[in-house]
């Protein structure tokens, strides 16, 4: 709970930056990206966790994910 009560902060705190950004656009998609990469990364690990997936490819799964979640956010 700790966790969510810090990332709920400063995802408020980047939301609050966003009226002194040069970009507003810009200022959005870091936001976005955080909060989405950081939220894939606690599912896949808690994934590998019970799964006992090996190191090598779970990598290889979160880099391909990133890239795919990046991708969404710049087209949006």
């Amino acid at each position: 709970m700790e966790h969510a009560t810090t990332e709920h902060q400063e995802v408020k705190d980047a939301t609050a930056k966003v009226l002194q950004a040069e970009s507003l656009e810009g200022a959005i998609e870091v936001i976005m990206r955080r909060t989405l990469i950081d939220e894939e990364r606690r599912d896949m690990h808690a994934k590998v966790l019970a799964c006992g997936m090996e190191l090598t490819r779970l990598s290889r799964r979160i880099e391909a994910r990133r890239a795919e979640v990046t991708a969404s956010v710049q087209e949006g």
